[in-house]
């Protein structure tokens, strides 16, 4: 029997260049699977979970999700919780939920908060722009190549002792 064999490389996720191969009885058949084989490996995400093809509704899920375990964690406070699920229900999912990824654009996200702001109020814009940042922040982190920190992760600081100065600074004396 003869099997035809279509072959490609490919650039994965992790930037190495990979072969990859398909076989069929046909040579458009063999082509059809590779060109298969291309577009399933394209769309997994480094971290697996979203592609640009997702919608923004599914973002938010996974986003409040992670939100959820942090605020476990006692890494972020429940009061935040309830302040962004608010926004997100009110304004940020109606107004992108729909949307694939890969459509969130900057100048499309600027008119949504533009719109929230004048309809809602400036502090409400500036939440809604926070949640928005954070959920694309966080699809974006594990895809993109982090050049010299500069997307890196929130740092954890030790509480300082306050500096109180004392009465002599405070009246001016000597």
């Amino acid at each position: 029997m003869v099997a035809w064999r279509a072959a490609a490389y490919f650039r994965d996720h992790d930037g190495h260049v990979r072969e990859v191969i398909a076989f069929a009885k046909t040579k458009s058949a063999a082509e059809h699977r590779l060109l298969t084989k291309l577009r399933d490996r394209a769309t997994i995400t480094p971290a697996g979970e979203l592609s640009p093809t997702d919608k923004i509704n599914d973002l938010i899920d996974l986003w409040i999700e992670k939100f959820e375990e942090r605020v476990a964690d006692g890494r972020r406070s429940p009061t935040s919780l309830t302040t962004y699920r608010t926004a997100i229900k009110n304004h940020v999912r109606p107004a992108l939920g729909e949307l694939r990824i890969g459509e969130a654009t900057t100048p499309r996200i600027d008119r949504v908060i533009g719109t929230i702001k004048r309809n809602a109020g400036r502090s409400t814009a500036k939440t809604c722009r926070a949640v928005v940042s954070g959920m694309i922040l966080s699809v974006l982190r594990p895809a993109v190549w982090m050049v010299a920190g500069a997307m890196v992760g929130p740092l954890v600081s030790r509480a300082r002792s306050s500096r109180i100065a004392s009465a002599p600074r405070i009246t001016g004396e000597v």
